[in-house]
């Protein structure tokens, strides 16, 4: 093992450098020639941009293919584009890709509001007019799992990666001329908060987390699994006149105070919670809203 106090030390121990007699420090972004298929320095953010965002070939796209590394250091851009226009106002991310032609993918983003009276969206508002723009793409395959690796990845550590977190589902569609060839969730949260002043008359089946200091925890991984516990516990869906058991899984729940320590016990019985801070969050919550004597409010999928 070579070990000195810098870098500096370091090289002249690890590589022969006493022949070196020139060095070249490339800038650009590394894409692969299409005329010699050697790997090259010759392009800039300025025609990365142009290519990803622009469905014919550019003059880079003529004589150059982006690696991979450079076409998602691109999608993250875009995506920190998108989020920074719309601040904390996310809710239902929808994703779709579309295929243009022959190797040429395009990919459109659209803010959904959801409808929890149908478990599906009442509205639909597009991020941008800006598309982005996959090429050279072999598969459609290869592109849907790009794009979702690269969400799951965005979501700990992108710039705006918290609010993309704070949507309550997010999901990728797939189309080949008209016809949907795939979809799937990447991301489908279910939300608990407390309703400090509860109003017997007032209809609840509005999505807004925010008014009631939600905490989010994943749908999938832990309401599938505590379902037999809770069906098991008095509720009520969106209003104090619609009594249920359970909750309401496309919809809004009111949990009332009586059923709170049944509630309590199936997520402090996870052992899950040791290493989800999101559930200690939740079981936090519910012990306040004992304490208060409130009702508290699920919004669901």
């Amino acid at each position: 093992m070579c070990r000195r106090n810098n870098l500096a030390g370091l090289l002249p121990e690890m590589f022969e450098l006493c022949n070196v007699t020139e060095v070249e420090r490339f800038r650009g972004y590394l894409s692969i020639s299409r005329i010699d298929r050697h790997l090259e320095y010759c392009y800039g953010e300025k025609e990365l941009q142009e290519s990803i965002h622009s469905l014919g070939k550019t003059g880079a796209d003529h004589l150059s293919v982006f690696t991979e590394t450079e076409i998602l250091k691109g999608l993250a851009s875009w995506l920190d584009k998108l989020l920074a226009m719309h601040g904390t106002g996310v809710q239902w991310v929808h994703f779709v890709f579309r295929y243009q032609t022959d190797e040429v993918y395009a990919l459109e983003a659209e803010n959904r509001t959801p409808n929890y009276d149908t478990g599906a969206f009442a509205e639909r508002q597009p991020f941008a007019d800006e598309v982005f723009v996959w090429k050279n793409v072999r598969s459609w395959t290869d592109v849907f799992k790009q794009l979702k690796n690269m969400l799951v990845w965005y979501l700990e550590n992108g710039t705006y990666g918290d609010r993309l977190n704070s949507a309550c589902r997010i999901d990728i569609d797939c189309w080949i001329e008209m016809e949907q060839v795939m979809e799937e969730i990447v991301l489908l949260k279910t939300e608990f908060g407390i309703i400090d002043c509860f109003d017997g008359t007032k209809d609840y089946g509005v999505y807004e987390p925010e008014r009631y200091h939600c905490v989010s925890i994943d749908d999938d991984r832990y309401i599938d699994d505590w379902w037999e516990q809770l069906v098991l516990m008095k509720t009520y869906f969106h209003r104090f006149s619609r009594p249920e058991m359970g909750l309401a899984r496309f919809g809004v729940t009111l949990i009332p105070p009586e059923s709170l320590t049944a509630f309590q016990d199936i997520v402090l019985s996870d052992h899950r919670i040791n290493e989800d801070d999101q559930l200690v969050l939740l079981a936090q919550l519910i012990q306040k809203a004992i304490q208060e004597e409130k009702y508290m409010i699920h919004f669901g999928v």
